[in-house]
């Protein structure tokens, strides 16, 4: 490893992208003791002769520390440039020419690249723009000039969360617009991609004529890169036992196609130049049809160099092609490097030729060698992956290894057998049957032994999220681990990658008592935490956020290694606060306990909810108004309602949440009448005197609540008003916002500041916005 000048000067130049980014002391320190590592390494191996050499590679790999730093900070300053321009305007003008093109349902969508922003003064240069269109007049290698509507990259609102502004930079996408003109300014057409894009749709359809619906969206996801047609179950159960990554095309897609015309080529005697020239010119093929994504990206590049070298008739190296590789998409751009594709398509590489190559070192020809290789190199690759895997999914399978052990080795023959039944298709309709419902019969094999690992217990292990410290620190505890297997020859080292991983698994849970008010759009969502990291959740909906527990709580309890909710408090049965319950409850996560109060109305939102949480295991606790319930130092008591009433409104349970140092009021979706009765209730008086932190206002600040005397009673000192941006029902009310700025209570909101954590750390009570 240490004689690749390559992989080092790329090492160096994504920790410069990395500095650019983070701006901390430590990554310049790392990378300055990496470059000084470097040096001694190049000495110690190559003798006193190597230190003019050794002293050069330092400066570069310093030059391309600097470099990665600058690049990041200047396209980073372009694109926040042109996107500070389009969010002014809100209408723009753009142009650029369309490299790709797909449809969503009923939406075409355009990819241009070289593209920018039009205006009076000075043109915004933007790299890529996507464009949705209603109309499929527009043809790859057209220059389009489009008008429309700015439309931003949504940002997280809640740890964990999806950032897709990120995802799209990663993709060196800048802007997204919705059309409402566009103009064709160059009728120049890519004849041969339009041509590929052509063949790509007509092999769909012989998926989908000729297989099951979903064996056909997963077929054409594995061969042509269409992840539209894939169902997301399927994808789900394919991540929850950790081979998503055979939907990727990537290096094994590469390896079957190029180097199978490679060697059918040469077994008929083409020459090497010859059959490299060819092979390259199918493989850029192939990727053009499938979209180019990154991992793609990178294996075209691999097999250009490989075939480069066989035809200079030079010896072609894994590393050196992968940190050439690797340097040309950071230099491209940037961004990717926060992408997990990318990251994981360059470890899974480095797993399985770097740690594969360690441990499979002195191993001879014993019996069955190559099943035993097989999942060597499947818990090498799991070495080199884990941490890009608990980093960006905070969730690892605890079956992995044996699932990626029983599907890796037939996934050559699933592709063959897709492709050639997908492309025979295309003129025999017979021989194509024949082989798509042997890839079907596999597909479903699959599927079954997913869902047999998917239900055994221990198979989706919650980390947490680790700090990006602790993942460079296992990275370099894994390559000494590595140096002493190599150089001592002691396999027996390798154990140790146990508590390697096991550093990653433990530690992540942030500790101590803590409240936070998440951003779930229109609806309610609070998470509640004791010092010694027990989980509480109360409500848990949205009515204009689609999936808000898959997409926003289910991601943030496992970013923070929340593995299970020991109490699950439910105020009443509308969605906006039980939608992502159930969601959440389909998901299999374990809610141990679900607390109603006595009064709830039970109508059929409320029976439906009860059988699902019995289904998933969980046990039903019914409080009576005055009745508490302790979680380690936290109490939670029901103050209201007594009776059943009129509605789910008037009757949702109002909460006093007691944790270390703070007290707080939960008060559902009751009225003024209903906060009138609790504080005319004698028996709730002790409970409503004591001196209240936090308090969630009632109805997401609807004016019908949050009376004057109710707020002035309780005088909290932090209010949080829970609700969706542009809501249809005008929430928060005015007049609600101006009774609790009477009250002096401090107002804050999701639905501008996106989670609000509320914590005591011994010194007082603090509150942090997530989006500032």
């Amino acid at each position: 490893m240490t004689n690749r000048t390559i992989c080092c000067l790329a090492a160096s130049f994504a920790l410069g992208i990395c500095y650019g980014r983070e701006q901390e002391v430590w990554l310049c320190l790392s990378a300055i003791v990496f470059i000084l590592w470097r040096v001694f390494a190049v000495r110690k191996e190559q003798g006193q002769k190597a230190v003019l050499p050794a002293v050069f590679q330092m400066l570069f790999c310093m030059l391309l520390f600097g470099m990665g730093a600058y690049h990041y900070c200047q396209q980073k300053a372009e694109f926040e440039q042109a996107c500070q321009y389009a969010k002014g305007q809100g209408t723009i003008q753009v142009q650029g020419n369309i490299y790709w093109k797909e449809q969503k349902k009923e939406q075409f969508i355009y990819y241009l690249k070289d593209a920018g922003i039009l205006s009076g003064k000075h043109d915004y240069p933007c790299g890529r723009i996507q464009v949705y269109s209603s109309t499929d007049s527009y043809q790859i290698g057209n220059c389009l000039k489009a008008e429309g509507w700015y439309e931003a990259f949504s940002l997280p609102r809640n740890e964990g969360n999806f950032n897709e502004e990120q995802y799209y930079y990663s993709k060196n996408i800048n802007l997204r617009i919705k059309t409402y003109q566009e103009q064709i300014l160059s009728e120049h057409t890519d004849g041969y991609q339009e041509w590929l894009l052509g063949l790509r749709k007509q092999m769909e359809q012989v998926f989908l004529n000729t297989m099951s619906g979903k064996t056909a969206g997963i077929m054409a996801n594995m061969v042509l890169g269409n992840k539209n047609l894939a169902d997301p179950e399927i994808k789900a159960l394919y991540q929850k036992v950790g081979i998503s990554h055979v939907l990727a095309v990537s290096g094994l897609h590469v390896s079957l196609f190029g180097m199978g015309i490679y060697r059918l080529l040469r077994r008929i005697y083409c020459p090497i130049p010859l059959a490299s020239v060819m092979s390259a010119g199918v493989v850029w093929s192939f990727g053009m049809f499938t979209g180019m994504e990154l991992s793609t990206v990178r294996a075209v590049i691999m097999f250009f160099m490989m075939m480069s070298a066989g035809a200079a008739g030079y010896t072609y190296d894994t590393l050196t092609a992968l940190g050439i590789s690797a340097l040309l998409q950071l230099w491209e751009n940037p961004f990717v490097l926060w992408y997990a594709g990318f990251l994981l398509s360059y470890t899974a590489v480095f797993g399985a030729v770097v740690i594969a190559g360690i441990v499979k070192q002195d191993s001879g020809n014993k019996k069955g060698k190559k099943v035993f290789d097989t999942i060597k190199t499947s818990i090498c690759i799991q070495m080199a992956t884990l941490p890009v895997l608990v980093f960006f999914y905070c969730e690892v399978s605890g079956y992995s290894i044996p699932v990626n052990g029983c599907v890796l080795p037939f996934m050559g023959v699933l592709l063959f057998l897709g492709a050639s039944g997908g492309i025979t298709g295309l003129f025999c309709s017979e021989v194509s049957v024949l082989l798509l419902k042997g890839a079907e019969g596999m597909l479903k094999g699959c599927e079954w032994l997913c869902h047999f690992f998917a239900e055994l217990p221990g198979n989706s292990i919650i980390t947490g999220s680790p700090s990006l410290e602790k993942v460079i620190l296992y990275y370099i505890l894994l390559a000494l681990v590595l140096y002493l297997v190599q150089k001592r020859k002691k396999k027996k080292y390798l154990f140790t990658w146990i508590g390697l991983a096991v550093i990653l698994y433990c530690g992540n849970q942030q500790k101590g008592a803590e409240v936070d008010f998440l951003d779930v759009g229109q609806g309610d969502g609070i998470f509640l935490q004791s010092k010694q990291g027990k989980g509480v959740f109360v409500d848990g909906g949205s009515t204009d956020v689609g999936k808000v527990g898959t997409y926003r709580i289910l991601p943030f309890l496992k970013y923070r290694g929340m593995k299970e909710i020991s109490l699950w408090f439910v105020s009443h049965a509308d969605e906006d606060h039980i939608s992502g319950l159930k969601e959440i409850l389909e998901e299999g996560y374990p809610v141990k306990n679900i607390v109603f109060a006595e009064g709830m109305v039970e109508d059929e939102a409320w029976k439906h909810l009860v059988q699902q949480a019995r289904e998933n295991g969980s046990k039903i606790y019914y409080l009576q108004a005055g009745e508490s319930i302790t979680l380690n130092e936290m109490r939670f008591t029901v103050l209201y309602p007594r009776e059943k009433g009129p509605d789910r409104n008037s009757s949702s349970m109002v909460l006093l949440a007691e944790l270390e140092g703070m007290n707080g009021i939960l008060s559902g979706d009751i009225g003024k009448e209903q906060e009138i009765e609790i504080l005319r209730d004698e028996k709730m008086q002790k409970y409503i005197q004591k001196s209240i932190t936090f308090y969630k206002a009632a109805h997401h600040g609807s004016d019908n609540s949050n009376s004057l005397e109710f707020l002035e009673k309780l005088s909290p000192g932090i209010s949080v008003i829970s609700c969706g941006e542009r809501n249809s029902y005008g929430h928060p009310g005015k007049e609600a916002v101006e009774r609790m700025e009477i009250s002096g209570t401090k107002i804050f909101y999701t639905m501008k500041s996106g989670q609000i954590k509320v914590k005591c750390d011994g010194r007082g009570i603090w509150v942090k916005r997530y989006k500032s």
